[in-house]
């Protein structure tokens, strides 16, 4: 799979999310449920506003390269910061993604690691399944 498959996937999933009805308690296109300041259209803005995060996660994912999973963590959650800030303005002010943005940008930058650099994070976690039952 691509990158850019993998973002607009991410993107598929929170536009899907939101048009889905009925959804009782949540935004869906027929109701704002218990959240009067929402509304379907919010959460699509939303959603497209978060498009270059998730560009910015999957090629984070696909050029790193170390087994300490870490580093990648902390070079996404600046991007991750500056998501919220996006979300947020595209909101104005309210939260409709911000879960979304921590989960879906944690999926799309591992999916888009390397089979090398997935194998070394395998080893260092679970060296039973990269080297044997013996290990």
């Amino acid at each position: 799979m691509t990158q850019q498959q993998i973002v607009n996937h991410a993107l598929r999933a929170l536009l899907y999310e939101v048009t889905v009805t009925p959804k009782p308690g949540l935004v869906d296109p027929v109701s704002a449920g218990p959240h009067p300041d929402m509304n379907a259209f919010m959460f699509i803005d939303s959603a497209l506003s978060l498009e270059p995060y998730f560009k910015a996660c999957a090629s984070a994912g696909a050029t790193y390269t170390d087994a300490d999973l870490t580093g990648l963590f902390q070079q996404i959650r600046t991007v991750g910061i500056e998501a919220e800030r996006t979300m947020f303005t595209a909101t104005h002010g309210v939260n409709t993604h911000k879960g979304a943005v921590f989960l879906t940008g944690r999926v799309g930058d591992s999916r888009c690691l390397s089979a090398t650099t997935a194998r070394k994070v395998i080893g260092v976690h679970c060296p039973s399944d990269v080297n044997g039952a013996d290990g």
